[in-house]
């Protein structure tokens, strides 16, 4: 996963929309392992298939079992079969 951040960066916490998580003094860019709170971003409108699939292929399996997924994971697995439902997978 790649994140840019700049002074004038206006991306949003997923969380708390005044937060602004990307504002830094100076221009970076930070490139990081893929998570599994990574599908917050992957059912987006500008997310692509090829994302997606990478995903389910590391972390699709954590999600074959809905009993078992905490309450504290139950967004992250609405937005899982969110993203499969848009990619047909």
């Amino acid at each position: 996963m790649v994140g840019q951040f700049h002074k004038n960066c206006d991306d949003r916490s997923v969380h708390n929309k005044e937060f602004r998580v990307s504002l830094s003094p100076i221009p970076l860019i930070a490139i990081r392992h893929m998570a599994r709170h990574d599908i917050l971003f992957l059912g987006q409108e500008n997310s692509k298939k090829e994302w997606f699939l990478h995903y389910n292929l590391r972390f699709g399996h954590r999600f074959n079992n809905p009993d078992k997924i905490s309450p504290s994971n139950q967004k992250l697995m609405e937005l899982y079969l969110k993203a499969k439902e848009r990619w047909k997978v």
